[in-house]
């Protein structure tokens, strides 16, 4: 991995357990009604989801398209440890890969 995709996994690392709530995680959070009201004017069986973080966008797709295949990627393991505690158990369709 280059050096500038390690010092962003590493950043993401730190942030994971606090992304969600934290003032750092808010740019994100604020394009999620966006994305879901462009998601839902497109037909769409699966949902990639490239730096997914802690998954929170990709559960947000579940409750609003629970047929829809989820899938996340992100360079962060912390990020997907926390979207595996969050969604592991609760939504059987989704995959998380720690790649980039």
């Amino acid at each position: 991995m280059n050096d500038c995709k390690t010092r962003s996994g590493r950043a993401f690392d730190r942030q994971a357990w606090t992304y969600d709530t934290a003032r750092f995680g808010s740019h994100a959070r604020g394009l999620y009604p966006v994305l879901l009201e462009q998601l839902a004017q497109i037909p769409h069986g699966s949902v990639l989801d490239v730096g997914c973080g802690t998954g929170e966008l990709l559960r947000e797709v579940g409750l609003r398209f629970p047929e829809t295949a989820r899938t996340g990627l992100d360079l962060s393991a912390n990020m997907l440890a926390v979207a595996r505690e969050k969604l592991g158990n609760f939504f059987s369709t989704i995959g998380f890969f720690y790649s980039l």
